[in-house]
């Protein structure tokens, strides 16, 4: 399930949301996502250091996407930015 209860997009369908680890495990999909801004996020059950939010956003960047936000879920221990694809 995804972050809002929907079922995963799959690749080449990515339209809101999409998990750092996603990013990081496969960078070729950061090129299929359709919109200006999606949420990337990282949720960590052990720890907080939340190291594959980092690398994708800066997988992101190096694809002129730029991080407008990061917030925390402490309650799920999640992490959420949001992104936006720049002109």
């Amino acid at each position: 399930m995804g972050l809002f209860g929907k079922k995963e997009e799959s690749l080449g369908e990515i339209d809101e949301c999409v998990t750092a680890n996603q990013i990081v495990n496969n960078p070729d999909l950061i090129d299929t996502i359709k919109r200006k801004y999606v949420i990337v996020y990282n949720v960590s059950a052990t720890d907080v250091k939340f190291n594959d939010l980092s690398k994708a956003i800066n997988r992101m960047a190096e694809k002129n996407w730029r991080c407008l936000n990061i917030c925390t879920y402490s309650v799920k221990n999640a992490m959420y930015a949001l992104m936006e694809r720049q002109s």
